[in-house]
């Protein structure tokens, strides 16, 4: 991979699943800290935003299916599959070494094809 390229299952999951920056600093919160039972408010301190923002993306997390809560009101790193974690994972290590690219890709989605981009690439339920 050379320094500007990201990797397509990335790019991919990025115009599926994360809207902004925001989104991707709760999401590496939760991957850097899987055991923890998260609060909107605990999550907010932490990342310094207010709470309503970060329930926002959380929830937004959970409709896309990337992750579940474990409660109506605290949630954990919890993905949906095993595909699910391993590309949070991959995400999380190349937004730590080459933030700016990631927040390009994120700034620069197209507005009108993102839904249905984010419709083709919906993870499937699991069977019960």
């Amino acid at each position: 991979m050379s320094n500007d390229q990201i990797p397509e299952n990335i790019r991919q999951f990025i115009f599926a699943c994360i809207d902004s920056v925001e989104q991707l600093e709760v999401l590496a919160m939760l991957h850097d800290q899987p055991e923890k039972d998260w609060t909107y408010l605990g999550l907010s301190q932490e990342l310094r935003s207010t709470e309503s923002s970060v329930e926002k993306r959380v929830r937004d997390l959970v409709d896309r299916r990337v992750i579940h809560p474990i409660s109506t009101d605290s949630f954990r790193f919890n993905p949906r599959s095993e595909e699910v974690r391993q590309v949070v994972h991959d995400l999380v290590g190349v937004y730590r070494l080459r933030p700016y690219r990631v927040m390009e890709l994120i700034f620069s989605k197209p507005v009108n094809a993102m839904q249905s981009f984010a419709d083709a690439f919906r993870f499937k339920k699991e069977d019960s």
